[in-house]
C-alpha cells in the first residue's frame, strides 16, 4: 500500500515504499543519474486507483550522485481532465445526433406509419406481404439507433415515476428468458429492502434488455446469466465507468452478471464509447453500454463495470433511492378500457397542425379512418386562420412543436384562452434536455415522440381523451406510453 504519511517513507527505498513499482523505475533513474537530464513520468496504483506523477532529477555530483523524485498525486486533475474530454465528447456526438434527429424523426414518421398502412391494405396473404414487414424492421431499426444515440448523449425524453425495481425486473422476466434463449439459464435474485427509485419505466426496461442481450452475445449454451437487485449503502466515494465517481447515499443496485468470455481491460476501456464494437458485421450498434451509461447519468445514477478474460463481466447500475412517493394514480377502468378497446374517432373534430407535408397528411389520415373528422394545418398561424373559417371548436388538438409563424407551445395558449379545458398532443421529432421539448412543452402535457406508428398515434389520442376524470378535471393528461406495438 502507499505510504501516505512522511514518516512512512523516510528511510525507505522507493521498493520498499512503493511495493507496486514497475520494473521500468531503475532503468528509468540510471538515465537520469547517466545523462542528467530530468524525466517526468506518471504510474498508476491499480490498488488504490491513485494516478502519480513522478519527476525525477539528478542532485549532487560525484563521487555519489544521487537521483532525487518529486511525487505528486494528481488524480483529482486527471479525472477532471477526463471528464472534461467525456463532456467534449458527449456534446459533440450530442451537437450531430440532435442536428439529425428532428428530420430522421420526421421522416421515419412517415416511412413507419405510411408503410404500417400499405401492409395493413395488402393484408396478410398478399405476396408483398413478407417484403413489406422487411421494410418496416429496417426502418424501426433505424429509428431505434437513432434513438439509443440520443440516450447516450442524455437528450431522451423521460417519464419518471416511483418504480419498484425488483417488480420491474420481475414482470420483464419472461421477455429476458425469451431474449436470452432456452439454452442458458436467467437467475433473478431478490434480495431484502424495496427501496423505490425515481425512473423512467420504459428506459429502465430497455437496460435490462441491452445488458441481457450483451450477456447473451458473451456466453455459450449452458451459461448462466444472473440479476440480483437489493439495497445499497454507499459508504465512501467510489469510482465508477468512465471516471465517475458515486457520492455516498443510499441506492439501489442492479447487478447484471454472466459467466461468460469476459473482456480484457482494453476492451473495459473502450465498451462506453458509442458505436465500438467487437461483434460481427449486423449484431450489434455498439451503443448497448454508452445507452445503459446515458440512461443512469440521465436518472443521476452510475454504472461499474467489472471483467476479466475468462471470468465473464458483471455490470452493477446504481440507482439513487427516492423519498418521494408521487406514483402516478392507478388508472381506473375506463381508462384501462383504452387499451383494451379500439375506440373510434364518433366524429370528434380533431385540429393537426405540422409543418412536414408527410407526417401532417400521416395523422389526417390515420385519424379520419378510425372516424374523426380531421382539420389539417401547415403550421400554427394557419390553424387559427382556419379554425376562423370553418367557425369549429376542436374536440382535441394534435400539433408539432416547432412551427414557423406560431410554434405549437403558442397556438396551445391561444386556443386555451378561448377553450381552458381543451386537449393537447404535443408530438415533435426533437428530443432532450435543454431542448425545445422542454422549453416548450409544460412539464404534464401530453406528448408523443416521433417517430410514431398509428397503432401509437391512435392510442395517444384516446388516452388522451379517456383519461381518468381526475386528469380532466384537472386539464392534464396521463403520460403517453409511444412503445406500444402497432395493432
Amino acid at each position: 500500500a502507499m505510504h501516505t504519511g512522511i514518516g512512512g517513507v523516510i528511510g525507505r527505498s522507493l521498493r520498499t515504499a512503493f511495493p507496486e513499482e514497475p520494473q521500468h523505475w531503475p532503468e528509468t533513474f540510471d538515465t537520469v543519474l547517466r545523462t542528467g537530464r530530468p524525466i517526468r513520468f506518471e504510474h498508476t496504483l491499480v490498488s488504490q486507483g491513485r494516478i502519480l506523477e513522478l519527476h525525477s532529477f539528478r542532485v549532487g555530483g560525484p563521487p555519489r550522485p544521487r537521483v532525487a523524485v518529486v511525487l505528486s498525486d494528481v488524480t483529482a486533475r486527471k479525472r477532471a481532465e477526463e471528464q472534461l474530454r467525456i463532456a467534449d465528447r458527449l456534446q459533440a456526438v450530442g451537437t450531430l445526433a440532435g442536428g439529425v434527429a428532428h428530420e430522421i424523426n420526421n421522416q421515419m414518421t412517415a416511412v413507419l406509419g405510411f408503410g404500417a398502412l400499405v401492409l395493413k391494405a395488402l393484408g396478410p396473404s398478399h405476396p408483398q406481404a413478407s417484403d413489406q414487414s422487411l421494410v418496416l424492421q429496417a426502418g424501426k431499426r433505424a429509428a431505434k439507433v437513432s434513438q439509443q444515440l440520443l440516450t447516450y448523449t442524455r437528450q431522451q425524453v423521460t417519464h419518471r415515476s416511483v418504480l419498484d425495481l425488483q417488480e420491474v425486473a420481475s414482470d420483464l422476466r419472461p421477455v429476458l428468458q425469451q431474449l436470452l434463449g432456452s439454452d442458458k439459464q436467467l437467475v433473478l435474485e431478490l434480495r431484502d429492502g424495496g427501496a423505490k427509485v425515481r425512473a423512467d419505466r420504459d428506459q429502465v426496461e430497455q437496460v435490462l434488455i441491452n445488458l441481457v442481450a450483451n450477456a447473451r452475445d458473451a456466453t455459450e449454451t449452458g451459461d448462466t446469466v444472473s440479476i440480483t437487485i437489493g439495497d445499497m449503502t454507499v459508504a465512501a466515494p467510489m469510482p465508477a465507468a468512465l471516471n465517475d465517481m458515486i457520492p455516498i447515499g443510499e441506492y439501489v443496485r442492479l447487478t447484471v452478471a454472466d459467466s461468460g468470455a469476459g473482456m480484457s481491460a482494453e476492451t473495459l476501456a473502450r465498451s462506453f464509447d458509442p458505436f465500438y464494437t467487437t461483434k460481427e458485421v449486423g449484431r450489434g450498434t455498439g451503443l448497448g453500454l454508452p445507452m445503459v451509461y446515458g440512461t443512469m447519468r440521465r436518472h443521476d445514477g452510475y454504472v461499474v463495470a467489472r471483467t476479466a478474460l475468462g471470468s465473464g463481466t458483471a455490470v452493477e447500475l446504481y440507482w439513487p433511492v427516492t423519498t418521494r412517493s408521487d406514483e402516478l394514480p392507478e388508472p381506473s377502468d375506463e381508462a384501462e378500457g383504452v387499451d383494451r378497446l379500439a375506440i373510434a374517432g364518433g366524429g370528434a373534430v380533431v385540429l393537426v397542425a405540422d409543418d412536414e407535408p408527410a407526417v401532417c397528411g400521416l395523422v389526417v389520415r390515420v385519424l379520419e379512418a378510425e372516424g374523426y373528422r380531421v382539420i389539417g394545418a401547415r403550421d400554427g398561424a394557419s390553424a387559427l386562420a382556419t379554425l376562423e373559417d370553418v367557425s369549429a371548436r376542436p374536440d382535441l388538438v394534435v400539433t408539432d412543436i416547432v412551427m414557423p409563424a406560431l410554434n405549437g407551445r403558442q397556438l396551445a395558449d391561444v386556443l386555451r384562452t378561448r377553450w381552458p379545458d381543451l386537449p393537447v398532443l404535443f408530438m415533435s421529432g426533437y428530443t432532450g434536455v435543454g431542448d425545445v421539448v422542454d422549453r416548450l412543452v409544460p412539464s404534464e402535457a401530453a406528448y408523443l415522440q416521433k417517430p410514431f406508428t398509428p397503432g401509437q398515434l391512435l392510442h395517444a389520442v384516446a388516452q388522451l381523451r379517456y383519461g381518468t376524470p381526475e386528469n380532466r378535471a384537472a386539464g392534464q393528461s396521463p403520460p403517453i406510453r409511444d412503445d406500444i406495438q402497432q395493432a
